[in-house]
C-alpha cells in the first residue's frame, strides 16, 4: 500500500515558516496547506520569536467554506491584508485561529502556488499600528522567494499526490463500471455509485437517483440517507432547474446546497454543516435521459481533471442506468 501523505512536506512547511520568522521583521507565521481530496486548510507549520498567548494548533483542520479570506485568497490568487478592525467584526473565530493570532494588528495572507494551482496560504503576523502598511515590495518579493523555494524543495512530494489522486480516481471509475455490471435495480445502481465516490471523495455521500420518464418528467428511482419528507415533488422541482443547463451542455453541476434555494434539503443541513451536490448528467446515444443528484458532506473544489472524472462516472453510471431500465421493461413482458 502506498502512503498518501506528503513525504517531507510538513517538515518543509515548518522550515518555511521558521525561515519567515527570521529574514523578515514579522512577529509570527503560519503555512496552512490544503488537504486532499476536499479542499479544507491544515495547519503544517508555525513559528513566533517569542511566546504568543493563543498560538494556532498545528494540525487543525479548517473547511474552506468558513476560511472567508483564505477562500478569496484561493479563487483570486491575489494576498490578502487583515487590520485589527476586520479581525474583531468580520473574521470568524475558526479563521482567527488558522491565520496566526487573535491579539497581531494585522495579518497579511499569501498564495502558495504549485503548478498553477494555490495549495496553501502563508500567514503573517505584525504587532504594529493599523495605519503602517505591514507589506513593502521588498518584503513581498522576500516571502515569494522563501515560498518558491518552499515549492522547490517539496516538488516532488506534491507530484507523487496528484500523482496518487489520480490513481484514486481510475480505481473509483474502475469499482463503479463494475458495479454497473452487476446492478439489477436502480437501488444496487446507486449503492454501487456512492460506496465507490465516498472511498474516493474521503467524505460521506448520499444522495438520490432521478430519471427523465416522459410524460411524467423526473421521477425518482433510488434514494439512500435521505430524509422521507423529501417527496418526488421537490426532486422534480429541483431537478427541471438544473436540466435546461445539462440538455444544453451537459456538464457535470457542483453547488454548495445552502446557497441553492431550490434544494430541496436546504433545510436538512446543520447549522454547522457543508454539502456540496454533484448532479452527473446520465447520456444514452447521445441523448441526456437523466440525472444522478448526489450529496456529498463536505465542500469540493475540483480541479480540472477531477471534473473530467466525475463526468466519465456519470456515463458508466448512465449505462448501468440503461440497463436496469431495459432488465424490468424485459421482466414486463
Amino acid at each position: 500500500m502506498i502512503h498518501k501523505g506528503l513525504w517531507g512536506v510538513e517538515s518543509e512547511a515548518q522550515e518555511l515558516a521558521h525561515q519567515v520568522v527570521s529574514n523578515l521583521s514579522v512577529t509570527a507565521a503560519s503555512v496552512a496547506l490544503w488537504d486532499s481530496p476536499n479542499f479544507s486548510l491544515r495547519v503544517k507549520g508555525f513559528s513566533a520569536p517569542r511566546p504568543l498567548s493563543t498560538p494556532p494548533p498545528v494540525g487543525v483542520r479548517i473547511p474552506l467554506s468558513t476560511a472567508r479570506w483564505h477562500r478569496h485568497v484561493f479563487e483570486r490568487k491575489e494576498s490578502v491584508l487583515l487590520h485589527q478592525d476586520s479581525l474583531t467584526q468580520a473574521m470568524p473565530k475558526d479563521e482567527v485561529a488558522l491565520s496566526l493570532v487573535s491579539d497581531l494588528r494585522s495579518i497579511s495572507l499569501l498564495p502558495i502556488v504549485f503548478g498553477g494551482e494555490v495549495i496553501g496560504v502563508l500567514g503573517l503576523g505584525e504587532m504594529r499600528a493599523p495605519e503602517r502598511e505591514p507589506l513593502t515590495r521588498e518584503k513581498v518579493d522576500r516571502c515569494n522567494a522563501l515560498i518558491e523555494k518552499f515549492i522547490a524543495a517539496s516538488a516532488h512530494a506534491w507530484e507523487v499526490r496528484r500523482l496518487l489522486e489520480q490513481a484514486r480516481a481510475m480505481s473509483c471509475l474502475l469499482q463503479i463500471s463494475q458495479g454497473m455490471l452487476e446492478a439489477r435495480s436502480f437501488g444496487e445502481v446507486l449503492n454501487a455509485v456512492i460506496s465507490s465516490l465516498s472511498d474516493w471523495l474521503g467524505a460521506p455521500v448520499r444522495g438520490v437517483l432521478l430519471v427523465d420518464q416522459p410524460p411524467e418528467g423526473f421521477k425518482i428511482v433510488a434514494r439512500w440517507n435521505l430524509p422521507e419528507t423529501m417527496t418526488e415533488e421537490d426532486g422534480g422541482r429541483l431537478l427541471l432547474a438544473l436540466a435546461r443547463a445539462c440538455y444544453e451542455q451537459c456538464p457535470v453541476c457542483l453547488m454548495n446546497v445552502a446557497e441553492d434555494p431550490l434544494d430541496p434539503l436546504q433545510a436538512e443541513i446543520g447549522q454547522n454543516e457543508t454539502w456540496t451536490r454533484i448532479c452527473l448528467p446520465l447520456m444514452e446515444d447521445e441523448r441526456l435521459f437523466g440525472i444522478a443528484c448526489l450529496y456529498v458532506g463536505d465542500e469540493l473544489r475540483p480541479t480540472a481533471w477531477e471534473l473530467d472524472a466525475l463526468r466519465r462516472i456519470g456515463e458508466v453510471v448512465g449505462v448501468g442506468m440503461g440497463t436496469v431500465t431495459a432488465i424490468q421493461r424485459r421482466d414486463r413482458l
